[in-house]
């Protein structure tokens, strides 16, 4: 039973717990008086009384606590981040991309979008890879294909991942950024 149903039951059996105890009470009580009602008849409309009040007011109490509830339960939908990963290679930069291009369909059912990909002009088995993806997502994909990804020429370790924030409103003007 997931949390969300273990409290309902638990506010439940709360309110049931106060509806019991204080239903005698106001029997006790005699709202009606004897000259009006016989006491049967005045001890059964006050227990509809009190239930159609108390069910109204825990109706009420449940909508406030579950509006409060709802608030927190929403899923924050994160944004979009750009990953920048340097890695080394132990195969020639061409086999690397053979093997990189034929990954591009699994990268992008992962989540990963690549936006560049390129070797350094210093050290030859130094690459770079851009994706754009959301939180994790990279992550996820290096791990769950690590011995695929090995066997491409990747060098398990010497991954260095930076995240950036992706400014979607700068893309979407069309911004031309090689000026």
């Amino acid at each position: 039973m997931n949390n969300k149903n273990t409290f309902f039951f638990s506010f439940l059996a709360i309110c049931l717990l106060i509806w019991g105890i204080g239903g005698p009470i106001l029997i006790r009580l005699s709202l009606f008086p004897p000259s009006l009602l016989n006491q049967d008849i005045a001890s059964l409309i006050t227990i509809l009384i009190w239930t159609i009040g108390f069910a109204l007011l825990a109706s009420f109490v449940w909508s406030l606590i579950n509006k409060s509830r709802n608030k927190e339960d929403k899923a924050v939908i994160p944004d979009p981040i750009i990953n920048v990963v340097k890695f080394e290679i132990n195969k020639s930069f061409s086999d690397w991309v053979k093997f990189f291009d034929n990954e591009i369909k699994d990268q992008e059912s992962a989540g990963l979008t690549l936006i560049l990909r390129l070797q350094s002009n210093q050290k030859t088995t130094e690459v770079m890879a851009v994706f754009k993806s959301l939180p994790g997502d990279l992550e996820r994909y290096l791990l769950e294909n690590q011995q695929k990804l090995v066997s491409g020429g990747f060098v398990l370790g010497s991954e260095k991942i930076s995240t950036y924030f992706l400014d979607e409103e700068l893309l979407s003007s069309g911004l031309n950024t090689n000026q």
